[in-house]
């Protein structure tokens, strides 16, 4: 429907130009008022229809373009939900962020900006070369000429800008994940003194991705300014070959129509320009992600830990000796092991909680969105948290409380979920042994007896 509306827009504009310069060639020659009547008709006509047109075009390109989006988000999460959470060890956060928003952003568009144009272009090339034909055979053939070194020189820029664009995706990602990497640790590398060779390696960055950047964009500019040439260099064809004995109105009409043929044809070098920045996009959604390949002891992988409901088991051993390894193969997060027919019904607590901006209550309602404000402050209270509001206001990752609270609000959300199997990954590190022990035995406790796997540093948790 998009391909199809935007040629119906094409041939609008191009009768438009044909009949208007038709009218003011023959108003020219003093006609009779009724022998300009059908031409003025048709020119308000193909004007409404040209807008209209449009209109349409850019409301089906847009749903288009989000239903392109939908498809990449849904195709990033099954790239991403098997990887989790060990398979990213290669990749940063801020690395991951950059990445994803910019090969969203070229994904999602090259439907509508390059795909639509690409394949409207084609059948307006075939149709004007048939009208061309049917006035004089030369005129077809001239304009063949000039369409085809438009495709040429188009698809030469297409290969030299992909070539470019990887480049410029390197370095445009390598100092996007600085400057996330840079912002996340603010307050660190003030306390160090270090922002001068900040600025300077930011500056360096910064100077190395303009370049790659100016190179992309100076041979589309290139290709854009002899695109704009080229219709004009037709003309000159036209002229060359002769009126051949038409009007002087209908050679106006052919020369200004011929114009307007063009108008599909002028955006092959923004259609190479986008192509190669989504194929680069496509290219590294689609590629498997790099990742460290972990893998747990023979001793490990040979045992079965066996849970009832109510049962609870600590697992304490000294920082780096595998604790948090072994939990994600346990539940799953590692091809080593997983949850035997139980992995709808556990949740997964980890040391470092994520939890999401919004109030206290958006973070509770997140496990369970059917909960009673009554059934949240109970948990809260459960969890050591019982002065905090629902309504208080937390930025993401928790920023506004500290770590501990950020781990109570954890375990609270964590209560309310009422699964039958709760794995947890040191999931109090930042408090003290006695919150531990309490926050320990309200998951024994919880009304529903859930099975508890408890992983802890602490020898007398």
């Amino acid at each position: 429907m998009s391909i199809l509306l935007s040629i119906l827009c094409w041939f609008s504009s191009a009768a438009l130009m044909g009949i208007a310069g038709y009218l003011i060639a023959l108003a020219a020659e003093r006609p009779e008022l009724a022998a300009l009547s059908l031409g003025i008709v048709g020119v308000r006509f193909f004007g409404l229809s040209r807008g209209a047109f449009r209109y349409a075009d850019r409301l089906f390109s847009h749903s288009l373009a989000f239903r392109e989006l939908k498809k990449f988000r849904l195709h990033l999460y099954k790239t991403l939900e098997p990887l989790v959470p060990y398979k990213l060890a290669a990749i940063s956060e801020s690395e991951m962020l950059s990445r994803i928003s910019a090969d969203a952003e070229e994904y999602k568009s090259w439907m509508p900006r390059a795909g639509v144009p690409l394949f409207a272009g084609i059948v307006s090339l075939i149709i004007s070369v048939c009208v061309l034909a049917y006035f004089h055979p030369h005129y077809s053939l001239c304009f063949l000429a000039a369409s085809f070194l438009m495709i040429f020189v188009s698809a030469y820029a297409f290969f030299l800008i992909k070539k470019h664009a990887e480049e410029w995706g390197i370095s445009n990602e390598t100092l996007s994940e600085f400057s996330l990497s840079v912002a996340h640790g603010m307050a660190e590398k003030k306390s160090w003194g270090i922002f001068e060779k900040i600025s300077q390696t930011w500056e360096s960055l910064g100077n190395a991705e303009e370049g790659k950047r100016k190179k992309v964009y100076s041979i589309y500019c290139f290709a854009e300014i002899f695109s704009l040439a080229l219709p004009f260099l037709c003309l000159a064809g036209f002229f060359f070959i002769g009126s051949k004995n038409f009007l002087f109105p209908i050679w106006i009409g052919i020369l200004l129509g011929t114009l307007a043929a063009f108008e599909l044809l002028q955006e092959l070098p923004y259609i190479a320009l986008q192509s190669a920045l989504s194929l680069n996009a496509k290219k590294r959604v689609c590629n498997p992600i790099p990742y460290t390949p972990y893998s747990i002891s023979q001793n490990f992988a040979t045992q079965t830990i066996t849970l009832h409901q109510g049962d609870a088991l600590i697992l304490s051993a000294p920082s780096g000796a595998g604790k948090t390894l072994l939990a994600n193969s346990i539940a799953g997060f590692l091809p080593s092991g997983s949850v035997s027919n139980r992995t709808d019904s556990f949740v997964f607590l980890e040391q470092e909680p994520f939890l999401f901006t919004g109030t206290i209550k958006d973070n509770l309602l997140f496990a369970n969105p059917n909960a009673a404000d009554e059934e949240m402050q109970s948990v809260l209270q459960r969890a050591g948290l019982k002065n905090f509001s629902l309504d208080l206001w937390i930025g993401e990752k928790g920023f506004g409380l500290s770590g501990g609270e950020r781990q109570k609000l954890s375990a609270a959300r964590a209560m309310l979920c009422n699964k039958n199997l709760i794995i947890a990954d040191e999931p109090c590190a930042h408090l003290p042994a006695e919150d531990e022990k309490k926050i320990f035995n309200e998951f024994v406790n919880l009304p529903n007896k859930p099975a508890v796997l408890w992983f802890s540093h602490r020898n007398n948790a």
